[in-house]
């Protein structure tokens, strides 16, 4: 065996457990499909799931990177409700859509970078300090738009186009983003651990919370646009779903592990059932029970995929 097939089968081991489990993912998602599609034929005849995927997708992305830097961002919602209130306040001043989206994305990876500079400086636990971020930019949105419901968005809603552009650029991230982190050599040099300071470990926490927090205030643009308005109240169940997305999508509650389409694959599961339900007019306490389902499945994954991977560590 040559050096270099050796060096691929190295790479590759750690990934077989990942494999496994998102060829399941893959199962689940056509069998999700067949029967949602045999209870409503015009399920995919709008653009609905694609929505519906491309949200729960980038934010289940989002907690995905967080969570394979060691960094679990717990704000993700709140970033996403903020970036989407800014974009929506500022095209609605006039500002395009274009230069208004980049701009609120790149206002919420300032932030989350002030953030992971916390965490990596301090050696504070990043699901804790990213609470405390969460309940100060609720704080922030409650106190100024008060007495405000809902900020509607002057452009109209998204056309087919849009939708599937979207989508693209979700699936683009999640898998790219997942293939690089998958190569020691590329992952290897942002993840740091341990309480104190190292720069292994500021660098995995600007990764981490900066990009897991850029692509939260990415999906509030999506959600905006999606829902032509904006809203002050952060939504708890999106959290919930995100987290349950990306464990459900094999990467480790533990740390960084995690395969390659397992967050596209279990977004698009959780998004068929989300859009099942709703065509069949359960309440919106449906939506706790699957986030609920899908992060302890996600969990007992992760324990399965811990256990079962170890036969393939090298040492």
């Amino acid at each position: 065996m040559s050096v270099t097939t050796r060096r691929r089968i190295v790479v590759l081991r750690p990934l077989y457990p990942h494999l496994a489990w998102e060829g399941l993912l893959l199962l689940a998602l056509l069998l999700t499909i067949v029967l949602a599609r045999s209870a409503h034929s015009n399920l995919f005849q709008t653009s609905i799931v694609w929505q519906q995927w491309t949200l729960v997708g980038l934010l289940g992305t989002a907690v995905a990177l967080s969570l394979r830097m060691a960094t679990p961002n717990l704000a993700v919602s709140a970033f996403a409700a903020y970036g989407g209130m800014w974009f929506v306040e500022r095209v609605n001043d006039g500002m395009s859509v274009a230069t208004a989206g980049i701009v609120a994305v790149l206002l919420c990876l300032l932030l989350g970078l002030v953030l992971g500079a916390f965490v990596g400086l301090t050696g504070a636990p990043a699901w804790a300090a990213s609470l405390g971020a969460y309940a100060l930019l609720q704080a922030l949105l409650l106190s100024t738009h008060k007495n405000v419901l809902t900020v509607p968005l002057r452009p109209g809603l998204l056309t087919t186009g849009d939708v599937t552009a979207w989508f693209l650029l979700f699936v683009i991230v999640s898998v790219g983003g997942a293939i690089a982190l998958a190569v020691p050599t590329v992952g290897g040099r942002f993840v740091g651990s341990g309480t104190a300071f190292s720069y292994g470990r500021l660098t995995s926490a600007l990764v981490g919370l900066g990009g897991s927090s850029a692509l939260a205030g990415l999906a509030g643009v999506f959600l905006a646009r999606r829902a032509s308005s904006a809203q002050p109240v952060v939504a708890i169940d999106l959290l919930l779903l995100a987290l349950g997305v990306a464990l459900l999508g094999g990467v480790s509650a533990y740390g960084l592990r995690g395969g390659v389409f397992g967050v596209l694959l279990a977004s698009g599961i959780v998004a068929v059932i989300i859009v099942w339900n709703a065509l069949d007019g359960r309440p919106a306490w449906a939506q706790l029970v699957l986030a609920g389902v899908t992060i302890l499945v996600g969990l007992l994954a992760s324990w399965l995929m811990a256990l079962f991977g170890r036969r393939w560590v090298v040492t």
